[in-house]
Parts: structure tokens; sequence; C-alpha cells
């Protein structure tokens, strides 16, 4: 088992205990005024991931159009993405 120092662990539990408290807003009191600013929340802070992953693929899919002789592009003909 590998050692794991108290500050980071009390980080992880402080974390974890605010997401179970979202948790318990989204699911028990899913009309509250509270759980309507979690909800609020968690969706900005997952468009805003969406937005990040999609601006990064425009990128990469970008970068292998203007570079076809890059060993990325060359990979990426190899192994096209599954869909």
């Amino acid at each position: 088992m590998s050692s794991v120092s108290r500050s980071v662990y009390q980080k992880l539990a402080e974390e974890n205990k605010r997401l179970k408290k979202d948790i318990y807003l989204l699911v028990m009191k899913p009309y509250s005024g509270l759980s309507v600013n979690a909800r609020a929340e968690w969706y900005k802070k997952f468009k805003q991931d969406q937005e990040l992953a999609q601006m990064l693929h425009d990128y990469a899919v970008q970068y292998v159009k203007d570079n076809p002789d890059s060993v990325v592009a060359k990979l990426a003909r190899e192994f096209p993405p599954k869909k």
C-alpha cells in the first residue's frame, strides 16, 4: 500500500464531502434554491470541459490538415478514430 501524505488525504476528503453534499441536494431536494445553484455550477463546469475538448479536437484536426507529413498525421491516417 502506498503512503499518502495527510494534506493530500485531507484535501481529497474535503472534496469528497463537497461532492456528496451536491449529490444530496440534486437527488433529495431537486427543487430547492441550493440544488438549482449546484446544478448551474456543475452545468457551467461540464460545459467548459466540453468546450475545451472540442477546441482541442478542432486544433488537432487542423494541425493534421496543415501538416500532412508529420508523424501525428501519419498515425492519424494509420489508426483512424473509431465511431
